[in-house]
């Protein structure tokens, strides 16, 4: 059995640590899965990567923003709450919701 293979007892292991409850066929589909992910990632550890540089971002993009502009519609608080019915310490105040 290489490195890459996953038994039965593994896979109930795993399955007991989510939380899940598989049945036969299902254990034997995740070992068959499991070992062919892991032979997968095998494959790219013998990738030379020994000169490539690591990447986090690959357009070269930098600072993307967009500038910050200053909303010239303010309200003073007279006018925010002239409206309302209540308001407390220059907060509105509502009716509590019940959820129940």
């Amino acid at each position: 059995m290489s490195k890459s293979n996953f038994n039965r007892k593994q896979i109930e292991k795993i399955a007991v640590l989510l939380k899940l409850q598989l049945k036969k066929r299902e254990l034997d589909q995740f070992c068959q899965e499991m070992s062919d992910t892991l032979k997968a990632i095998d494959n790219l550890n013998e990738l030379k990567t020994d000169n490539i540089k690591p990447t986090f971002q690959t357009t070269g993009i930098t600072n993307r923003f967009q500038q910050e502009k200053i909303n010239e519609r303010q309200l003073n608080k007279a006018d925010v709450f002239k409206n309302s019915q209540q308001k407390k310490n220059d907060f509105f105040e509502i009716k509590a919701l019940n959820f129940n």
